[in-house]
C-alpha cells in the first residue's frame, strides 16, 4: 500500500494540532515531484494524478477542522488552473477523482510550465490553510484592501499566541530580544527522521507603518540584504537560514549564536556573575587578558578590544563590497559566540543597499554618525563611526552619550537630546582621550584607530572597513602585530570560549 492509499484508507479523526498528514506536506513543499513518486508507472496509473490532491485536501479537512471552506476554494483553484491550461493534454491536475491525466510524460518545456503553475496553487492554498489555522474569515472580495490595523491585529495575535501557522509553522518558544521594528525569538525546526535544529526567528512588526505598502517596501529591502547574507555565509555576520511570510507578517529566520551580545558583558552585574562563579585561576586570566572592570561597565584590554572590532570589520567589509550599510552597528548587535571564539553582527533589519531611495529608516541615536543625525545621509562611513564609538566604550568602560542621574544608586542612564548628542560627537576626538586608560593613551597606533574611525567629517575617516582594518600606521591589523613583537598577544578565541562557558 503506497503513501496516496494509506492516506484514502486512514479513517477521519479529531482536530488534534498537529502537523500536516504527511503526504500532504510532501504534496506542499515538493510540487510534481512528490506526486511522481507517489504514483504507480507513468503509463499505467497517470490516471490517479488528481488522487493525492483529494487526499491532501481529505486530510486537511479531517486532520485539522475547519477545513471546508479551503477545500471547496482550493478544489475551484485547482479547476480553473486546469482550464485554463491550452491545449488540454497536459493539464498538471484535474478538479475530480473521475477525471484523467492522459499524459504523464512531461518533456522540460511542460515540466518546468507545469513546475510554475503547482508553485501558484501551493502558494494560494497555504494562505487559505493559513487563514483557517488562525480562525479568520476568508475574504469573498481577494481585493479588499488591507490596512496597518488588520495587520498590526494580527501581528499581535501571533504574539498572543506564541506560534505562527500550524502546517511547517513556527512555535514562539522564548522571546530573545526585542526593537523598533519587532521581537525575536527562539524557535526549532524539524525535518525528517529526528532532524531539527533550534534557531531565531525575528518578526518584524507593521506598526511602525503609516501603510501596508511602506511595510512592504520596507520588508522587499529587508529580504535583498537576507539574500545577500545567506549566499555569503560570513563568518562574522549571523547566518541568515531563510525570510518568510505569514499572514502578511513577515519573519527572517537566522542562526542561533550561543553566546552574549557585548551590552549584556558590559554589565557589571555579569562580572559579579562570573566573580561568584569562575575559579580563581579563570578569574585571574579573564581579567588579566580580557576585561576588567571600568567607571561605570566593565572595560576591555585593548588588545581584546581591537580583536572584536577586527572581526566587526571583516562582516562590514562584505556588506560594503556590496554596496550594502549595515545602518545600526552598536554593543547589542555584536554578538561573541562561544563556538567559534569571534564577534558576529547581528540584526540586519536596518541594513539597506546603497541605491534604495526607501527614507523610512530605523537606527539608534546613540551610536549614529553625525552625518545621519545632521542630514540623514548614510554612507559606509557611516557605519565605521558607529563602529568606532562602540570600540570608545570597550576600552574606556564608559557609556559615551548618556548622562547620569547624581544621587541614584544604580546610576541610570539618561538619552541625551539631539543637540547635546551632535556636539558631543563632534567634540569627540578632542575629549576621548581622557576617558581611555593611560596604555591605551600611549599607544599611537591605537589612538589613530580611533580618531580614523570617529572623525566627524566622514571624508576624513577611514576609507572603507579594509582600510580600517590594513592601514600600515593605524590600522587595527598593524596594533595587534605591535602586541605580537611585544609578546602581549593572547589567543582570544579560548579566552571568549572559556568566559562565556563560565557565564553560563
Amino acid at each position: 500500500m503506497n503513501a496516496y492509499e494509506k492516506t484514502r484508507a486512514k479513517p477521519d479523526s479529531e482536530d488534534t494540532g498537529e502537523s500536516l498528514d504527511p503526504l500532504v506536506t510532501e504534496i506542499l513543499r515538493d510540487g510534481p515531484d512528490a506526486l511522481n513518486a507517489e504514483l504507480p508507472d507513468s503509463k499505467s496509473g497517470g490516471q490517479q494524478l488528481a488522487g493525492p490532491f483529494q487526499a491532501a485536501f481529505g486530510a486537511l479537512r479531517s486532520n485539522l477542522g475547519k477545513r471546508v471552506l479551503a477545500k471547496a476554494r482550493a478544489t475551484e483553484l485547482l479547476s480553473e488552473r486546469t482550464n485554463s491550461q491550452e491545449g488540454g493534454g497536459h493539464a498538471l491536475v484535474a478538479p475530480d477523482e473521475t477525471s484523467s491525466l492522459t499524459d504523464f510524460e512531461w518533456d522540460a518545456r511542460e515540466s518546468e510550465r507545469g513546475e510554475s503553475t503547482f508553485s501558484t496553487i501551493r502558494e494560494e492554498f497555504q494562505t487559505l490553510s493559513e487563514k483557517t489555522d488562525e480562525g479568520d474569515t476568508l475574504k469573498e472580495d481577494p481585493s479588499e484592501e488591507q490596512t496597518v490595523g488588520r495587520l498590526s491585529a494580527r501581528y499581535r495575535k501571533i504574539l498572543a499566541k506564541r506560534r505562527i501557522g500550524r502546517a511547517q509553522g513556527y512555535a514562539l518558544r522564548k522571546l530573545l530580544g526585542r526593537g523598533g521594528q519587532g521581537k525575536v525569538f527562539l524557535t526549532k525546526r524539524r525535518g525528517a527522521d529526528e532532524f531539527g535544529f533550534v534557531a531565531a526567528i525575528k518578526l518584524f512588526s507593521p506598526e511602525p507603518y503609516p501603510t501596508v505598502a511602506r511595510y512592504e517596501a520596507a520588508m522587499r529591502r529587508i529580504a535583498r540584504v537576507a539574500s545577500l547574507v545567506a549566499q555569503a555565509h560570513h563568518p562574522n555576520l549571523v547566518d541568515v537560514l531563510f525570510f518568510d511570510r505569514r499572514y502578511g507578517i513577515r519573519m527572517m529566520l537566522m542562526e542561533l549564536v550561543d553566546g552574549f551580545d557585548l551590552l549584556h558583558l558590559l554589565k557589571t552585574e555579569m562580572h559579579d556573575k562570573l566573580r561568584a562563579t569562575a575559579p580563581d585561576y579563570l578569574w585571574d586570566e579573564i581579567n588579566k587578558d580580557l576585561v576588567t572592570y571600568g567607571r561605570r561597565q566593565v572595560r576591555m584590554r585593548p588588545g581584546f578590544a581591537v580583536a572584536i572590532v577586527r572581526d566587526c570589520l571583516a562582516g562590514l567589509a562584505l556588506l560594503h563590497r556590496r554596496r550594502v550599510v549595515h545602518g545600526d552597528i552598536k554593543p547589542s548587535n555584536i554578538m561573541l559566540d562561544r563556538i567559534s571564539g569571534h564577534a558576529k553582527l547581528v540584526d540586519l533589519g536596518s541594513a539597506f543597499d546603497l541605491d534604495d531611495t526607501l527614507r523610512q529608516r530605523f537606527f539608534t541615536l546613540a551610536y549614529a554618525a553625525p552625518e545621519v543625525l545632521e542630514r540623514r545621509q548614510w554612507t559606509p562611513q557611516s557605519d565605521l563611526a558607529s563602529l568606532g564609538y562602540v570600540l570608545i566604550e570597550l576600552l574606556s568602560g564608559e557609556r559615551l552619550f548618556t548622562d547620569v542621574k547624581a544621587n541614584t544608586p544604580s546610576q541610570q542612564r539618561e538619552p541625551l537630546d539631539k543637540a547635546e548628542l551632535l556636539r558631543r560627537k563632534v567634540e569627540l576626538p578632542e575629549y576621548f582621550p581622557d576617558l581611555v586608560p593611560i596604555d591605551v593613551r600611549e599607544s599611537k597606533r591605537l589612538m589613530g584607530l580611533c580618531r580614523g574611525l570617529v572623525d566627524p567629517d566622514p571624508r576624513k575617516r577611514f576609507p572603507n572597513a579594509e582600510g580600517a582594518d590594513l592601514d600600515p600606521q593605524c590600522g587595527a591589523y598593524a596594533f595587534l602585530q605591535e602586541l605580537v613583537r611585544g609578546d602581549l598577544d593572547r589567543v582570544y578565541e579560548k579566552g571568549i570560549r572559556d568566559w562565556i562557558e563560565a557565564l553560563k
